[in-house]
C-alpha cells in the first residue's frame, strides 16, 4: 500500500503558517508523496520560504504566478497532480505525521471515494471536532451544510479530476463540490480521528466573505434538497417542492437525524427555514407539535417553534434572504 499521494496547497500571503503546514506533509509517515503548492500571487515572504522549502526536499513543487483566486489554485493543482490519490492542505494548518497513512488505509478498507478526518481547532478558537463517518449519514448531514473539513478532505485522484471545483461557487466551492458528488453516487466517510490541527484566525475566508459563504451556502443547499425530494434517479427540472413541503420532510426526517447523531445541527436549521415556508397558521402549529416529536426532552421547543412561526409580520421583513434556497426547492 505504497501508493503515489498528491497533497495540493493552494497558498497566498501565508508567511506566517505556511512553513509549517509545508513541513507537517513532509514528515508523514507515508514517504511516497509529492505536495504540489500554488503560490497564488503571493507579496509577502511566501515565495522565498517555499522556495526554501523545496530546496531541501525534492518532493515539492511549487508553481509561482499571479493571482487567480482559490478556485482556479485548487484545479490547477489538481491537474498537476500525478499520484493516484489526492489530499488537501491548507497554508495555514497542521497536519498529523499519520494522516495520509490512515487516510489511505481508510479509503481502501472501507471502499469509498473520498474522506475527511476530524480536526482540533486551536488559534481563536479551542474545539475538537468530530463528523458523521458513513456515507449515508454524510449525505443527510449535507442537508444542514458541508459534513467535511475541507482541509482534511482526501480521494482518489480520478473522482477530483472528474468533479473539479466550480467558479461559480467562490467561497462555498466545497460544499457545492460535495452536494454534486453526493449527487453523482461518489462515495464518502470520515475518519474517526483528528488528524489535523485547524487555525482558527481572523484572515479566513469563513470570516472575510461571511455574507457571500451564507448566500452561496443556501442556495446550494436548496439544489441539493430538491434532489433528495426528487429522490436519486429523477431528472433534474422535475417539479419543485413548496416551502411547506420542504420544512415538513425536514421534520419527517428528524428520527435520522437524530440517529446520525445531527440532533443539535437540523435543530439550528430548522428553526432558521420553517419561519419563511408558505405555511398557513394551522400547518405551522402542526409542525410545532411535530417538532416537539423530535425533541421531547426540549420543553421549550413548542413555545419556540410557536413564536417563531405564527408572528408572520416579522419574517415577512426578512423573507427575501431566504428567496435563493426557496426557489431552488
Amino acid at each position: 500500500m505504497n501508493e503515489k499521494i498528491s497533497v495540493i496547497l493552494p497558498a497566498h500571503n501565508a508567511g506566517p503558517f505556511i512553513s509549517e503546514a509545508a513541513r507537517s506533509i513532509l514528515v508523514q509517515t507515508h514517504e511516497n508523496l509529492e505536495l504540489i503548492v500554488i503560490d497564488d500571487g503571493s507579496t509577502d515572504r511566501t515565495p522565498a520560504i517555499l522556495q526554501d522549502i523545496a530546496a531541501s526536499d525534492s518532493r515539492v513543487v511549487i508553481v509561482s504566478r499571479p493571482n487567480r483566486g482559490l478556485v482556479a489554485s485548487l484545479n490547477e493543482a489538481v491537474q498537476l497532480a500525478t499520484g493516484g490519490f489526492i489530499a488537501r492542505m491548507d497554508a495555514d494548518d497542521v497536519s498529523a505525521p499519520e494522516r495520509l497513512m490512515h487516510q489511505l488505509r481508510y479509503i481502501r478498507s472501507h471502499d469509498i471515494d473520498l474522506c475527511g478526518t476530524g480536526v482540533e481547532q486551536f488559534g481563536e478558537a479551542q474545539q475538537v471536532r468530530f463528523y458523521p463517518e458513513q456515507d449515508d449519514s454524510i449525505k443527510l448531514a449535507l442537508t444542514l451544510g458541508t459534513p467535511f473539513a475541507h482541509p482534511t478532505v482526501f480521494g482518489r485522484a480520478a473522482i477530483f479530476k472528474q468533479f473539479p471545483y466550480s467558479r461559480h461557487a467562490l467561497h462555498y466551492e466545497d460544499l457545492e463540490l460535495w452536494c454534486r458528488m453526493a449527487m453523482s453516487g461518489v462515495r464518502f466517510g470520515n475518519v474517526p480521528e483528528t488528524l489535523l490541527r485547524y487555525r482558527v484566525h481572523q484572515g479566513q475566508v469563513s470570516h472575510v466573505h461571511r455574507l457571500e459563504q451564507i448566500d452561496g451556502t443556501l442556495a446550494t443547499l436548496g439544489d441539493y434538497w430538491a434532489f433528495r425530494l426528487r429522490g436519486e434517479g429523477a431528472p433534474l427540472g422535475d417539479s419543485r417542492a413548496s416551502g411547506r413541503d420542504f420544512a415538513d420532510l425536514l421534520v419527517q426526517s428528524g428520527p435520522d437525524y437524530i440517529r446520525c447523531g445531527l440532533g443539535g445541527e437540523l435543530r439550528r436549521f430548522l428553526f432558521s427555514v420553517l419561519p419563511y415556508a408558505d405555511i398557513t397558521r394551522s400547518e405551522a402549529i402542526e409542525l410545532s407539535l411535530k417538532t416537539c416529536g423530535i425533541f421531547p426532552a426540549d420543553v421549550q421547543v413548542i413555545k419556540l417553534a410557536s413564536r417563531l412561526l405564527l408572528n408572520r409580520e416579522q419574517y415577512c421583513r426578512v423573507r427575501n434572504r431566504f428567496a435563493n434556497l426557496r426557489a431552488a426547492i
